[in-house]
Parts: structure tokens; C-alpha cells; sequence
């Protein structure tokens, strides 16, 4: 499907904090950063504005391109919270323990002594690893 882009509605006015377009138009720098979205497609492109000064980014993907890959970050997320860890108890050197286990949002949880975790690194990966993930997925959503 293409679009043309003709009706369009701004979804957010902030600060200008970088150049939109590989066109730099170094006198709309400064000002104000417009993001537009298509009300058609939901495409979205960013404008910086300073004055009669514009400087005009691309063309982002539709709205159904972003809601598929909000779709595979979500089940990717879902995938590895299935295959998460069981809580486990470690026991340090020194004789310390810890009860470690992953929540669902990703987060390591420790109860008790935390130098017991420099038996389980493989643990502490996965658990960032994981919560990486759900960040990336959350992050999607918010963009949709």
C-alpha cells in the first residue's frame, strides 16, 4: 500500500536535540523538534523547526510494519521467560547463600548473601539478557 502522506497530525513538540535528515539545514537547528504522524498510515518523520527554518527528516515505517515487530518482540520475550531458570540456592566459598531467581520482567532477584553469585555467571547473563529483551518489547509498544 502506498500512502502519500497528504493529512497528517503532530503527536509530539520537544526540544531540538539532533539533526532529522541526512539534508542538514544547520539554520533550523536550535529550535523545536516536531514529530508527524500520517493519519492514514500511521508512518511517522520527525521536522526541526527554528523560525521560518526547516529541516525535514524521512518517512519511518507504517503503523502495521511496527505493530509486527512489536508482535515478534513480545513472543521472543515470551519465549525466554518460559525457558527462565528455576530459582536455585547457591552457596559461596566463604559460605554464604543466596536464594537467586529471575521474575518475569527480566529482574535477577537475590535474597541473602550476594557474594554466593560468583558461582552462577551463566545466571546473571541470562537474567540480563532477558530483561534486555523486555525492555526492547516495552519500548516497541510505547513507539506503536
Amino acid at each position: 500500500m502506498d500512502c502519500s502522506h497528504e493529512k497528517t497530525r503532530e503527536i509530539e513538540i520537544t526540544g531540538y536535540s539532533c539533526s532529522v535528515s541526512r539534508d542538514e539545514n544547520r539554520a533550523a537547528h536550535g529550535g523545536v523538534c516536531v514529530s508527524e504522524e500520517c493519519v492514514r498510515c500511521g508512518a511517522r518523520r520527525r521536522r526541526n523547526v527554528n523560525g521560518r527554518h526547516v529541516e525535514i527528516g524521512a518517512w519511518g515505517e507504517p503503523r502495521s510494519v511496527r505493530g509486527r515487530a512489536v508482535a515478534q518482540a513480545e513472543a521472543a520475550v515470551r519465549a525466554m521467560i518460559a525457558s527462565r531458570p528455576n530459582p536455585a540456592r547457591l552457596r559461596s566459598s566463604t559460605g554464604g547463600t543466596a536464594h537467586v531467581s529471575i521474575d518475569r520482567a527480566g529482574y535477577l532477584c537475590v535474597n541473602g548473601d550476594e557474594s554466593a553469585l560468583d558461582a552462577v555467571p551463566a545466571l546473571v547473563a541470562y537474567a540480563r539478557e532477558l530483561r534486555l529483551a523486555v525492555l526492547h518489547a516495552e519500548q516497541l509498544r510505547d513507539e506503536v
